[in-house]
């Protein structure tokens, strides 16, 4: 896809916005799946979330290994 090809060739960090709305999101979902897929490990740090507001949702285990940054 178009996305895909954006994250790999052209991205070299991607900030990731955790919110509800963003784990409502299936084409948020795949972009972050697939920017972890290109750095196994998180060995780049390619991959920065950022956690914005408080959730009702549990936040993703797919991003536990990573740091995350808190915004207010």
């Amino acid at each position: 896809t178009i996305t895909s090809e954006l994250i790999e060739k052209r991205c070299k960090r991607m900030v990731v916005v955790i919110s509800d709305e963003y784990l409502d999101s299936d084409a948020c979902d795949f972009q972050t799946k697939f920017a972890l897929s290109l750095c196994p490990g998180a060995r780049s740090k390619r991959l920065i979330p950022v956690k914005y507001r408080s959730m009702k949702k549990p936040f993703p285990s797919i991003l536990r290994f990573l740091t995350v940054c808190d915004y207010p």
